[in-house]
């Protein structure tokens, strides 16, 4: 009990304000509580685990205190073992890709797909949500999704070997647009495999873009001097606003699933995603739904004039191999009805 009160007395003095040279200056502080001997018996067994603590305090929101449990020490170990499967998956080429068609809703063509990220652990496929937050936060994110962007640059360069280009739509994360070298590297890799900047289709979601506005509006203006197409994923489900939308080259809105999953039943996703499709529209933007499932959905979709859909009911993500032997039989079948 007397340590909550040190602890508490403690985040209380460090609150007071600070005058320096005429200016006020508030600080705060995040700590951390273990406990002798019930957390451990010598002086590197309680610090590691009182700093173990202390970063749950940070996470949870800073300026507290956190008082250690074996919960922590678990996550904290959980995530040291899964960066090292990391590793190993980078050396072992464990990471793939997959590919999700893209259509044109007027015509049915098939203008290019998603490439979408697997881990192929031990011979079973990992969902992206089960590894992914632990990749952002650890920073592994980015080698990860050089290696996958490599590979898709690489898989598409086969795919155009004689044929006409079609797009690639590739996600990219906070830490992977805030990283210096992001350009440098993205555009090395497209001319490394004679990638045709205009193919290419950078998805970032609206927390992506506004977690850093001003290197990130930097960047995007790179890319889009560089003919390179802006997306913005899952359109209405985080900080939506006009203004980013007037302010970055965007060309492309995505509208998230969950508003196309009900369209055909629940009134008030259908006006949503009347109104994305109309903002798009106005603002001279594709429009692209996503998660489309059933033909009820996408012939609301067509009355509406959406330009492009993806989803189950058009075609799942597909390895490779199945994504360029789909790729053929279009081919073919444009050739020969011309």
């Amino acid at each position: 009990q007397k340590l909550f009160i040190y602890a508490e007395d403690l985040l209380k003095s460090i609150r007071q304000p600070i005058a320096v040279n005429g200016e006020t200056i508030r600080t705060s502080a995040s700590i951390g509580v273990c406990y002798f001997p019930s957390h451990g018996r010598v002086a590197g067994d309680l610090i590691a685990r009182s700093e173990h603590a202390m970063n749950q305090a940070k996470k949870i929101g800073k300026d507290i205190y956190t008082i250690f449990d074996e919960s922590i020490e678990n996550s904290s170990i959980l995530k040291a073992e899964m960066i090292q499967a990391f590793n190993k998956g980078l050396d072992q080429n464990e990471f793939e890709m997959f590919f999700q068609p893209r259509y044109d809703i007027k015509t049915g063509a098939m203008l290019g797909s998603e490439a979408l990220l697997r881990w192929n652990k031990g011979g079973k496929f990992m969902a992206p949500d089960t590894f992914l937050d632990v990749a952002e936060e650890s920073g592994m994110i980015v080698n990860i999704c050089n290696h996958a962007f490599d590979l898709a640059f690489k898989q598409y360069e086969q795919l155009f070997n004689g044929n006409p280009p079609i797009m690639l739509a590739i996600n990219v994360s906070a830490k992977q647009l805030s990283h210096p070298d992001f350009l440098n590297d993205l555009f090395s890799m497209m001319e490394e495999h004679h990638f045709p900047s205009e193919m290419l289709e950078v998805e970032l979601t609206e927390q992506t873009l506004i977690e850093n506005y001003e290197s990130s509006l930097a960047t995007l203006n790179a890319l889009s001097s560089a003919g390179v197409k802006v997306a913005l994923d899952d359109f209405g489900t985080g900080y939506s606003s006009l203004s980013y939308l007037k302010n970055f080259p965007v060309n492309v809105l995505k509208i998230d699933k969950s508003f196309i999953k009900d369209i055909h039943q629940d009134k008030s996703d259908l006006e949503l995603a009347k109104a994305i499709i109309a903002m798009g529209k106005s603002l001279n933007m594709e429009v692209v739904a996503e998660g489309v499932e059933n033909n009820k959905q996408l012939n609301i979709l067509a009355n509406e004039g959406c330009h492009q859909a993806q989803g189950y009911l058009l075609n799942k993500p597909l390895p490779f191999g199945k994504f360029h032997d789909l790729f053929n039989e279009t081919t073919s079948s444009a050739d020969a009805s011309a």
